[in-house]
């Protein structure tokens, strides 16, 4: 261990917090610079007027998928400003708009019901038909000098063109009222739209909505009953209201996002984040940079404020490590229950969502590298992909510290817990004392005793210049830890001792910790990394691109289903010729079961496209041919 001297001396060279015959200054505050998010491109404005407080490529076109309904919606709701009768009109689904792919309100042809009720299944599910059906009721009515017979749908879409032209949108095209096409438009142009669009009540009722049930009429003239749910999750939170969720492969995830705290009211616009759950974490920073721009504090949750342990400006990213144990054939890590089967990665993934649900609550920036059972890396990647995927994120999120969750194996009377630290530091002091304050909040969580920290060589911890642990909270070859583990109230038991460890430390070390940060970005800015170099598929543009064509190929539809999970295995086939595939896949209503034959090759890709498709509950009985 280095003396203590050593270790004041080297901290003050690296870290300067202190400054001679002077109060100490008080470190920059991480949320003054711009935030870190996986979208190409962003913006924040103010709710009221739509001025832009910041924003990341925010004037660059881009597709923008379903956020194309915001001005379906307004051209429709335009009409029932002049004459609310409109929302009474009844529409009739054509064969056209049952049949457009994509996301569906789920009408039929022939079913029929008030414009006021299909505007639910517009904005809600995002209804690709509904916006067919809708554009064909009421495209006549922009008809201009255009000759009888003009497709109502393009004459719908020539007023979307023209609103957007008098909202002064230089930027916003449209080519079809769903978004299935390349619509391109900007996130500052989107701001600006929302907040237009905001200042309507009818407009907030509907995309403030998180569920609606109403009642259609068939083609037989029967009534049967739909309902609808909002695809923006941000609903479930208070403070956010609306506004847009919209995903294909050319314009990635999505997001109009509308926050509001007391009477200060902010949009968030992400356009092109890596994945559907990243686009919230965007969100969640971007909206918390914002607040933070206006000089608005938190009120949600009320004790983040209050509360001097508060991780308020910290940036973390959480890993549940070891997932895909379930389908992989390669290395994922992990041990599994000694008397449950279950195995490390699922019980990972718990306490982490659990981990950073409590750390968000106290006011922490998350960043997750899973939220769901699946590996970080590509099938058939080695051992040292799924670690460096690992380092990617950390490299991408440059947080101030990590915590990655693990559970130990060994012989069957083995228990307690320990948490790793890192082997190759200079100076030890930000590195262990994360370890300790880990490893010493879980005492009286998990099982004891406190076993002694380990300084070890492990990938990750050595990888990266940035400050984690890696928790090791019992080991699933007890068989008492195992049923333990297995209750339903544990994962939140050990994820908020971890935070309090994390707490502690955040309160020990920020000013140290933000500097590091700071030192860190400098580097990395300096020193960009490609990233088609990235090993974290979420993070590889180069990898999506080619796994996003395959996806479109094997379900055009973009609505997967583990129920059709045949058919996406027989159009795999048709579409990527393998050398060697004779695979049978069925799922029994819990788990797709593939079996049979194939080439390494075919099997892995295989594989990745049914991740990418996000259908991760799956039993692997494929052997490989030699």
């Amino acid at each position: 261990m280095v003396q203590r001297a050593f270790l004041a001396a080297a901290l003050a060279a690296v870290l300067p917090l202190w400054a001679p015959a002077q109060s100490p200054k008080a470190p920059p505050d991480p949320l003054d610079g711009p935030p870190f998010v996986t979208a190409k491109a962003w913006a924040v404005a103010d709710g009221k007027t739509g001025k832009l407080l910041g924003g990341g490529r925010e004037t660059e076109p881009r597709p923008i998928a379903s956020t194309t309904k915001v001005m379906t919606a307004w051209v429709v709701l335009g009409l029932a400003e002049a004459d609310a009768k409109v929302l009474d009109e009844i529409v009739t689904f054509s064969d056209r708009a049952d049949k457009t792919g994509g996301s569906s309100s789920n009408l039929l042809a022939g079913d029929r019901l008030p414009v006021h009720d299909l505007l639910y299944g517009l904005l809600l599910p995002s209804g690709n038909d509904a916006a067919v059906a809708l554009a064909e009721h009421f495209g006549p009515r922009f008809r201009g000098d255009k000759p009888a017979g003009t497709d109502p749908v393009s004459l719908f879409v020539a007023e979307m063109n023209r609103r957007a032209k008098a909202l002064k949108l230089a930027d916003t095209t449209y080519l079809d009222p769903h978004g299935l096409a390349k619509n391109l438009s900007t996130a500052k142009d989107l701001a600006v739209l929302a907040a237009t669009a905001l200042g309507s009540e009818r407009f907030r009722k509907y995309v403030g909505t998180r569920e609606y049930a109403c009642d259609v009429t068939g083609a037989d003239g029967k009534k049967r009953p739909v309902t609808w749910e909002n695809t923006n999750r941000l609903l479930g939170t208070e403070g956010y209201d609306g506004v847009k969720t919209g995903t294909t492969t050319p314009a990635g995830a999505c997001l109009i996002a509308s926050g509001r705290r007391g009477d200060d009211h902010l949009i968030v616009v992400i356009l092109g984040a890596t994945s559907t759950d990243g686009r919230y974490t965007d969100a969640r920073n971007l909206f918390r940079w914002g607040w933070h721009q206006k000089g608005v504090k938190p009120e949600t949750p009320a004790k983040a404020a209050a509360d001097p342990l508060s991780l308020a400006g910290a940036v973390v990213v959480v890993d549940p490590g070891h997932g895909g144990q379930g389908y992989s054939k390669n290395y994922t890590g992990g041990t599994k229950g000694v008397s449950s089967g279950r195995t490390e990665g699922a019980l990972n993934l718990a306490v982490g969502l659990e981990l950073a649900a409590v750390l968000r609550a106290k006011g922490a920036a998350v960043f997750l590298t899973r939220e769901a059972d699946h590996r970080l890396s590509r099938e058939g990647g080695t051992r040292a992909d799924e670690l460096n995927a690992r380092v990617d994120f950390l490299d991408h999120f440059n947080p101030h510290f990590f915590l990655s969750v693990h559970h130990n194996a060994g012989p069957a009377a083995a228990t307690g817990h320990t948490a790793l630290y890192k082997n190759n530091a200079a100076d030890d002091t930000l590195y262990e004392a994360l370890a300790r304050d880990v490893n010493a909040a879980l005492d009286g969580a998990v099982p004891g005793p406190t076993r002694k920290l380990i300084r070890g060589d492990y990938h990750v911890l050595r990888e990266t210049a940035i400050p984690g642990t890696i928790a090791e909270s019992g080991f699933m070859t007890n068989k008492a830890f195992d049923d333990l583990s297995g209750r339903p109230d544990f994962p939140k038991a050990e994820a908020a001792a971890i935070a309090d460890g994390a707490v502690r430390y955040w309160t020990a070390h920020k000013p140290a910790l933000v500097a590091l940060r700071d030192k860190l970005a400098k580097e990395r800015a300096a020193h960009p990394r490609d990233p088609s170099t990235f090993a974290a598929v979420d993070l590889n543009p180069a990898f999506r691109e080619k796994i996003g064509t395959l996806v479109d190929e094997v379900d055009p539809a973009d609505k997967p289903d583990p129920a059709k999970v045949a058919d996406y295995v027989a159009a795999f086939k048709a579409a990527t010729k393998p050398k060697t595939f004779d695979v049978t896949a069925a799922y029994d209503g819990k788990k797709i079961k593939l079996a049979g034959t194939a080439d390494k090759a075919s099997h892995d890709t295989l594989l990745d496209l049914l991740v990418a498709m996000k259908l991760y509950a799956i039993t692997n009985d494929v052997r490989i041919a030699p």
